[in-house]
């Protein structure tokens, strides 16, 4: 079984975990280094995207990455064999259609 699905997965919540810790360094900076110029109102801007972010991040960590490789290799597993049933049709289409020709050649 590959295990993409898990690595992508992994890959998607490694990055939103190094976004969420940079914003919250951000948020403390703007909380500590600035006074009375709003950033109070700033930094709980940037808490609120933090907490969507995490809000993400559970959502995540709740997948079970197995099941992304098994529905990969199912699609995958279809697409073959459509692929398969298309090349029959159009085989069978083709004898049909060569047995037409082949018939009108010999009436005449």
């Amino acid at each position: 079984m590959s295990n993409q699905g898990s690595t992508q997965l992994n890959a998607c919540k490694t990055e939103l975990k190094n976004i969420i810790v940079g914003l919250e360094d951000i948020e403390n900076h703007v909380r500590a280094d600035y006074k009375n110029i709003g950033n109070i109102q700033c930094a709980d801007s940037i808490r609120s995207v933090i907490n969507k972010y995490q809000s993400a991040l559970n959502t995540l960590n709740s997948v079970d990455a197995s099941v992304l490789d098994r529905l990969k290799e199912a699609a995958e597993e279809a697409a073959r064999a459509a692929a398969r049933a298309a090349a029959a049709r159009a085989a069978a289409q083709q004898a049909s259609s060569a047995k037409t020709v082949n018939k009108g050649k010999e009436r005449r």
